[in-house]
């Protein structure tokens, strides 16, 4: 787990040698904070930008060398292959992935990097895992940056104090096959899985192993291109949620409810699968973390209420549904809600007067204002009812 370290991008020669976990808190700790700010203010893509970050020291995820950064000089491997992640990723897919050891917001602030633990690696190899792991991350439509594909690639220093670190995670074993041969990575916490679907006699399909990523929010299949839907009965809803920190006496309660949340928005989850995300999850909110054996269990009995279809969801019911690919601010959200939930409360209301209204017109051949408020299921004052009264009585 040894890099190498360089005064900056410019510069091939290697000021010292260290671990990668005292990188990470190099990352976490503000060892290059002044600088990573500075770049940030002025924003990537302006000149700059560009002179600032190449004043920052550099280190090589990959791999430490004696003298320069060139693999004549190779020293070793560290065991990881850094990724490079352009844009905003969902995070739920770098926590989610379970040899993921660490990730960080880069320099611009805008994409990520990240390393990936990897059994077995060797330069013969390197390039058939990373496309491995690529060809992993394809399937939830992201494109890693083929450039960081290179032994040698150094990566800036950059600063996040939330920098995401999981030394249990589960390492990725090295793939040794050709470069050209396409194959798909399915992990699980017993080991790895390689398929190669050029083989004929291969029965899996590859459709099979990634029928849908995880959802962590309930949502719709269809909004119909609008801004938001109104579904009048309301529908069940989920969403994903855990505080960023975690303290002893709300551990159970709030892993439970997370759990919960999973199942019910992804109903084919495996166990394994279910095991993998809430472990993750213990370890990065939980303060102290639950021990294994605890979440395990905690686990192993939501499932098995969901797998025999009787487990309560505790699911709570939603009317307003927002297109999450429409940008509304929160105080656009907040005016629909109150405009949308007034019209949702005024028609239920007069629903249930008008209910009231043929009740008694049944039994009596003139209904007055004053007989439906005495009704015992009217929810509303006389003046309501007289402000209604033309489509109560229509």
């Amino acid at each position: 787990m040894i890099t190498s370290i360089f005064k900056n991008l410019k510069n091939p020669f290697i000021v010292q040698n260290n671990t990668i976990d005292n990188v990470i808190e190099m990352i976490r700790g503000g060892y290059t904070k002044k600088l990573v700010q500075l770049a940030r203010l002025f924003g990537k893509g302006t000149e700059e930008y560009e002179d600032i970050k190449e004043q920052i020291p550099t280190f090589t995820p990959n791999a430490s060398f004696s003298v320069k950064r060139c693999m004549k000089d190779l020293q070793s491997l560290s065991g990881f292959i850094y990724l490079d992640f352009d844009s905003e990723v969902d995070q739920d897919i770098l926590e989610g992935s379970s040899f993921i050891y660490a990730y960080w917001k880069s320099v611009s602030n805008i994409g990520y990097g990240a390393l990936a633990k990897v059994n077995g690696l060797s330069k013969d190899n390197f390039n058939s895992t990373w496309n491995s792991i690529n060809s992993y991350f394809n399937q939830f439509g992201i494109c890693l940056d083929s450039h960081c594909k290179d032994i040698t690639r150094q990566n800036v220093i950059t600063y996040d104090p939330d920098i995401y670190v999981n030394k249990n995670c589960c390492p990725f074993e090295a793939i040794d096959v050709p470069e050209n041969n396409p194959i798909i990575y399915q992990s699980s916490l017993s080991g790895t899985s390689i398929y190669d679907f050029t083989n004929d006699t291969c029965s899996v399909d590859p459709s099979e192993l990634y029928q849908n990523r995880l959802v962590y929010k309930t949502t719709l299949n269809d909004y119909q291109k609008l801004d938001y839907v109104i579904i009048k009965d309301g529908k069940e809803v989920r969403n994903c949620f855990l505080p960023k920190e975690i303290i002893m006496g709300e551990r159970h309660k709030w892993i439970a409810g997370y759990i919960l949340s999973i199942l019910f928005n992804n109903k084919n989850i495996t166990k394994d699968q279910l095991l993998k995300v809430i472990l993750n999850r213990n370890l990065k909110h939980c303060k102290p973390a639950l021990l294994h054996n605890e979440v395990n269990s905690l686990v192993e009995w939501y499932y098995n209420l969901h797998i025999n279809g009787s487990l309560n969801y505790n699911a709570r019911l939603q009317k307003i549904f927002f297109n999450p690919e429409i940008k509304l601010s929160l105080c656009e959200r907040r005016a629909i809600i109150g405009k949308e939930s007034g019209k949702l409360r005024r028609e239920k209301t007069i629903s249930v007067l008008k209910s009231i209204y043929e009740e008694l017109k049944l039994s009596n051949q003139r209904v007055t204002q004053k007989m439906i408020e005495k009704h015992e299921l009217c929810p509303c004052k006389l003046r309501t009812i007289k402000k209604y009264w033309s489509q109560i009585s229509d």
